[in-house]
């Protein structure tokens, strides 16, 4: 079984979208080993920047794609676009 996985499925269940998005922020910093940057533009809208990429993502949509890697595939597929 894949621990990971069924980890982030709880985390994404268990949090709020605020915390889950920060958390999926870090784990992308890892991976790439380069900061990825999340600001807070507005009550409803974050800002995740890695390098000269930004996407823009708002709370329904996070709350939508809240499951284990809903989110990260979102950003990332907005990142190759």
């Amino acid at each position: 079984m894949n621990t990971t996985g069924m980890i982030r499925g709880y985390m994404s269940k268990k949090m709020k979208a605020e915390e889950f998005i920060k958390v999926v922020v870090k784990a992308l910093s890892y991976e790439f080993e380069k900061e990825v940057d999340l600001e807070s533009i507005s009550d409803d809208e974050f800002k995740i920047t890695l390098d000269d990429c930004v996407v823009l993502i708002n709370k329904k949509i996070t709350n939508k794609l809240k499951n284990p890697y809903g989110i990260d595939r979102f950003i990332l597929e907005a990142f190759e676009a």
